[in-house]
């Protein structure tokens, strides 16, 4: 099992909170943050795949329009 590094406690299942990935001062990037449920502490970071998703099918749809 898995276990939160701050309070040790086994997590099944954690919370999540979008937070903004910068790959530098002008370029930033949808993201989350997974966190205890417990103590709120961060236990994770990494892009927002379903954010990603969804831009990249209004992109499609965009550009399959103009076309």
């Amino acid at each position: 099992m898995i276990k939160c590094p701050k309070c040790e406690r086994t997590l099944s299942d954690v919370k999540i909170a979008p937070v903004k990935l910068k790959l530098s001062s002008t370029e930033t990037y949808k993201g989350v943050a997974y966190t205890c449920p417990w103590c709120n502490s961060v236990v994770s970071s990494g892009p927002d795949f379903l954010a990603q998703a969804d831009e990249i099918a209004t992109r499609v749809i965009q550009a399959l329009r103009k076309s």
